[in-house]
């Protein structure tokens, strides 16, 4: 088996008024990864803290080249247009070898079900959904390889549920490669999510980790 991409080991964070201790989890290349736990177990908590928004402690190893990326369940938006923002990560250094691609941007719009016209629509007018559609590209685009997904599609229809979870599945992650054909194959990429929906975690989830043991 392949070195794993993300490797966690006595992982605590204490944020009152959540106590999360002794988490362990290998992540590997495609693996679908849930988080569970009781309401109050710290779920949200655990992914922040991996994430690195949050203190904590413990053994984090991966690999050089593996960027973890946190998407809140309820995003924040800056006064401005969607493109505005979504346009903002560009200018941080740590993102000046990127450049902003409308058209890629408005591909995953129409995979997701969206017009490109959204791009033009206020923040302060999205919807719950658009909202955390446009969360989740904003983050995509700066191509991360290991997702933190906190309920990513609480907010959505079941049709547009439906579109995210097969463009995660099949057009980010590409869980259904060959992978014998390794010269076209994506980079290394990985999931690790929060959903109270078990049908969904039935759908996705390879992995379950729990927070309650």
């Amino acid at each position: 088996m392949n070195d794993p991409l993300l490797n966690v080991r006595n992982f605590r964070a204490n944020v009152s008024p959540y106590a999360i201790s002794n988490v362990h989890l290998e992540i590997y290349n495609k693996d679908r990864c849930f988080i569970q736990g009781r309401s109050g177990s710290g779920k949200t908590t655990f992914l922040k803290a991996l994430g690195g928004l949050l203190p904590s402690s413990g053994t984090v190893e991966h690999q050089p080249q593996i960027r973890l990326c946190y998407f809140s369940q309820r995003p924040v938006f800056l006064p401005g247009t969607v493109e505005d923002n979504l346009k903002i990560p560009f200018q941080f250094k740590i993102n000046s070898h990127l450049l902003y691609d409308r058209n890629l941007i408005a591909d995953w719009l129409e995979h997701l079900g969206f017009e490109t016209s959204l791009l033009n629509k206020n923040c302060r007018s999205l919807s719950g959904g658009e909202g955390q559609i446009i969360h989740f590209l904003r983050g995509l685009q700066l191509s991360p390889s290991i997702l933190l997904l906190d309920e990513p599609t609480s907010s959505l229809d079941p049709s547009r549920a439906t579109l995210f979870e097969n463009f995660l599945l099949h057009d980010w992650l590409g869980a259904e490669e060959d992978p014998s054909l390794s010269h076209v194959s994506k980079p290394p990429r990985a999931i690790l999510m929060v959903s109270h929906d078990p049908s969904q975690v039935r759908r996705i989830a390879n992995k379950i980790y729990s927070l309650d043991t």
